[in-house]
């Protein structure tokens, strides 16, 4: 089912107080289900453009419940951002509620898996240590 993924998306790059242009600016986005195309504006695409022009990249999580439209719109929102797609793994790819492990519903390969938590952390890491030092 639909979600105002939109919305939500909007409202966290326009109405957020975003420090000065000197600081690293990411937004991590989880969503478990398509947003509403039928929906007014603003559409993703138009945030997506907002927020590379603040130099906010986006770090988008896909749980469970996402379909094939929610999973490319989240992997045109991260690249295009400059961000990472991200996505949820369970013991049974077929039944969330089954519990973490390594099988998923999205259209990857090669990839490993860690808990949510240790990922992002060590996205940012990777992300801050882009900084030039000094």
């Amino acid at each position: 089912m639909p979600e105002a993924m939109n919305e939500a998306f909007d409202h966290a790059v326009q109405a957020l107080a975003w420090r000065g242009p000197a600081t690293t600016r990411l937004l991590v986005s989880l969503a478990d289900a398509p947003p509403h195309m039928d929906y007014p504006p603003p559409h993703y695409d138009q945030t997506m453009l907002a927020a590379l022009g603040k130099g906010i990249k986006v770090f988008s999580v896909a749980a469970s419940g996402q379909d094939t439209t929610g999973e490319i719109v989240q992997r045109q929102v991260a690249q295009y951002t400059g961000g990472r797609f991200i996505f949820l793994t369970y013991k049974d790819a077929s039944d969330p509620g089954s519990g973490p492990g390594r099988e998923t519903v999205h259209d990857v390969a090669d990839y490993s898996v860690d808990t949510l938590d240790t990922l992002v952390v060590r996205l940012v890491r990777e992300e801050l240590a882009q900084l030039p030092k000094g």
